[in-house]
């Protein structure tokens, strides 16, 4: 348990015995939080007001049962949610069927519950009853917080009715196949693998415009106020972060320009567990993708683009090569992301595609690169995940069935382990040999803010399922989970973690 938050119950018993005698007043909350939604907020924020310090005592796994079925969250991954909210201040597992032990040892002022459990006072033998004696005979109030009467099953029923019925019929035979908790617990072993990420960084900055100010006098040019601007690190450095949310270890290993390097902006950008190996193209600055945006909407009036297309300085690409050639056999995933600007020579594929253990593979079509970035470039890979344009483009097929395409001709051709055809608002479609075709709706879960970056999220966060061997319809859940969160965040202004997925997951399983 990485958060200060979260506390043994000796340690809390330290540390609110000196807040008490600084004259804090101490509230205690309880629960098993384990699909924390906005009635769990309310309590929280409502019980907070009642003192200065909040406690929250969490059900641990082996007393919480719901029939015979295990927490769809296990107690950390609890734990860490609960900790993350402002209001709380500490958190403690309760490892008792109720807080007695808790609330004797720590002596709250004052001791909470949720006004929809007001009715269990009537039974002298229920918990709550419990708790209300154990807290007075410390000397503590007993209070109940006002509630928003919440349902889990009234969220999804609700979700479910405005949703297609295919994606219905999917999720059901899907909960089938698969149980929440074993997906959690599959993801959360993903965290030991080391990971190389190699390709371009970008810098995305998005200029916020008003267009109110309309056609520009004597021009057919359309005048806009500037309002302010974002710049998020994008390209290789986000897709790093994406994997560094379910993976431990992580490098990069990508390229800057030199005349403008950013290269402590990009540094302060990665996540604490990505290691970065910097080369740097003499000619040019880092690549930048600068985007005049509606910053009512985000809707995209125009873009620039600053790169060049000339290949890395020859002594830069082989300190390169010399670092594949010695390093790549040590990692047990290399996610390979080409966005055409120029880093991926022959030579470079070539010591890639030869040395890597397990080579997960993305051959991006923008519009930088249009006709020249096929995935075919590349004469092998274990994964391979491209979006339709890219496919059809690398096929030369634009009519075809999507099926065929996967199948007979890039599948066919590459020869990968698993690959997957991401379709937009059609989902996903993945295929393995000896499996078959694997379908996925697209997970409407996130309002769209911002497709850019949902590509990157969704190979980011399957390739490592794809390394691991998870069934391919799996691997293909997972991504799009990933993708429907991304496309929630302007850009890559953040990334997506474990806790999205599983709360996602969590959400649509449950």
């Amino acid at each position: 348990m990485l958060n200060s938050k979260i506390k043994t119950l000796e340690e809390l018993s330290v540390s609110i015995k000196k807040l008490k005698e600084e004259g804090k007043k101490i509230v205690l909350s309880h629960g098993a939080f384990d699909l924390v939604h906005h009635g769990h907020f309310n309590y929280l924020k409502e019980s907070k007001k009642l003192g200065d310090i909040l406690i929250t005592s969490l059900v641990a796994d082996e007393f919480l049962r719901k029939g015979l079925k295990k927490p769809i969250f296990n107690e950390n991954i609890r734990a860490d949610s609960l900790a993350s909210l402002e209001c709380v201040d500490y958190v403690v597992f309760c490892r008792d069927f109720g807080p007695w032990d808790i609330i004797k040892t720590i002596k709250p002022n004052v001791y909470t519950k949720g006004e929809e459990s007001s009715h269990q006072l009537k039974n002298p033998m229920s918990g709550i009853n419990k708790d209300r004696e154990a807290i007075q005979s410390v000397g503590g109030e007993f209070r109940f917080t006002k509630s928003i009467p919440v349902q889990i099953t009234d969220i999804f029923n609700a979700y479910s009715n405005a949703l297609p019925t295919e994606v219905l019929s999917f999720f059901e035979h899907f909960k089938e196949k698969y149980n929440i908790a074993d997906i959690i617990l599959k993801i959360e072993q993903l965290s030991g693998m080391k990971v190389l990420v190699i390709g371009e960084t970008i810098i995305d900055e998005y200029r916020f415009m008003s267009p109110l100010l309309g056609k520009a006098n004597k021009s057919s040019a359309i005048a806009a106020r500037y309002l302010g601007k974002e710049e998020h690190a994008g390209g290789a450095v986000a897709l790093a972060n994406h994997v560094a949310g379910i993976c431990n270890n992580v490098t990069l290993l990508t390229y800057l320009g030199k005349s403008k390097p950013r290269e402590g902006f990009i540094r302060k950008s990665l996540h604490s567990n990505v290691q970065p190996i910097f080369c740097y193209s003499l000619n040019q600055p880092t690549i930048v993708k600068r985007r005049f945006v509606d910053e009512s909407n985000y809707a995209k009036f125009f873009e620039e683009q600053e790169f060049s297309k000339e290949f890395l300085p020859p002594s830069e690409e082989k300190r390169i090569k010399k670092y594949l050639e010695k390093n790549l056999g040590q990692y047990d995933l290399v996610i390979t992301i080409d966005y055409g600007h120029g880093f991926f020579s022959k030579e470079l594929i070539a010591v890639i595609v030869s040395n890597a253990k397990f080579l997960a593979l993305n051959a991006q079509t923008n519009s930088g690169n249009v006709g020249f970035n096929y995935i075919t470039k590349y004469p092998r890979a274990d994964y391979i995940c491209l979006d339709e344009l890219e496919a059809r483009l690398a096929s030369h097929d634009e009519i075809s069935d999507m099926e065929q395409i996967l199948k007979d001709s890039l599948y066919a051709k590459l020869k990968p382990k698993k690959m997957i055809i991401t379709l937009g608002k059609a989902g996903s479609l993945a295929y393995e040999k000896g499996v078959g075709f694997a379908k996925t709706p697209v997970i409407p879960i996130s309002n769209i803010v911002d497709p850019i970056g949902a590509g990157d999220a969704f190979l980011g966060i399957s390739a490592p399922c794809a390394a691991a061997d998870f069934p391919l319809d799996l691997v293909a859940f997972i991504g799009g989970v990933a993708g429907s969160v991304a496309v929630g965040i302007l850009g890559n202004k953040t990334s997506v973690k474990r806790e999205d997925l599983f709360r996602v997951m969590g959400f649509l399983l449950g």
